[in-house]
């Protein structure tokens, strides 16, 4: 399976490379008051490390409530388990 996966990022690596060799080409940003020049494969790149900041600070609360949750009903079925091994060695007391 590791082999897969370093195969997979081998592959995305190659392609982000022959990305940026194609796109090499010098650009003008302007955003607000901000102006500058990079390459567009750059620029591509910012914008997807910003999509994906932006994407992951929006999804984290919703990500840390699931996880609490997840917490708290493993322990609520931790105890169920115990009250109901509990309730097993009663029931097998009575019965013999």
């Amino acid at each position: 399976m590791a082999v897969v996966v370093l195969l997979i990022i081998l592959l995305i690596l190659i392609l982000a490379v022959i990305f940026a060799i194609q796109n090499s080409a010098v650009v003008p940003v302007s955003y607000l008051i901000w102006d500058t020049e990079g390459s567009l494969a750059f620029i591509l790149l910012l914008a997807l490390i910003f999509g994906v900041l932006i994407g992951l600070l929006v999804t984290s609360p919703t990500f840390v409530r699931n996880r609490r949750r997840i917490t708290k009903l493993d322990k609520e079925i931790q105890a169920l388990q115990t009250e109901l091994e509990e309730k097993n060695t009663k029931l097998e007391m009575i019965e013999g």
